[in-house]
């Protein structure tokens, strides 16, 4: 390695070689890509009326490959009391935080699918162990 005053300076060799090692690492690590992970999900039940236009029916906690979880993510109705419309499907709300900047709030998700595929995916997951769970009336 040489050095420029007291900065290192790497040959393009070395940058070219740990460029490939970390595409490596990351593409190569047993799964290809487009290929979607194994999920499994986890219900709590939380029947609830909310104030606003949907009600909580639980949260669920999926589980990517076995090696990384998303936290918290709602199960919700639209309510059609309370919203003017007719009943709807469950559906999922991945978690976001509230900012206020400048007098305005927005909403940032803190974890949620990149793909529509994906959101399918762990929707499918997450709908189908609620919907069992919701028959049991129980968590699964």
């Amino acid at each position: 390695m040489r050095t420029c005053g007291r900065t290192p300076v790497r040959r393009n060799k070395e940058l070219i070689a740990d460029r490939n090692r970390i595409s490596r690492q990351t593409v190569g690590g047993g799964m290809k890509q487009n290929q979607t992970p194994q999920l499994n999900a986890k219900i709590r039940m939380y029947p609830a009326q909310g104030k606003g236009k949907a009600d909580l029916l639980g949260f669920a906690d999926l589980t990517i490959g076995g090696a990384f979880v998303i936290r918290s993510i709602r199960i919700m109705q639209i309510n059609p009391e309370r919203a003017g419309g007719e009943i709807s499907d469950p559906f999922i709300s991945f978690p976001s935080r509230r900012v206020a900047a400048e007098g305005e709030e927005r909403y940032f998700d803190v974890a949620h699918p990149i793909t529509s595929d994906a959101y399918r995916a762990a929707a499918d997951v997450i709908l189908s162990k609620y919907q069992e769970s919701a028959a049991k009336g129980a968590s699964v």
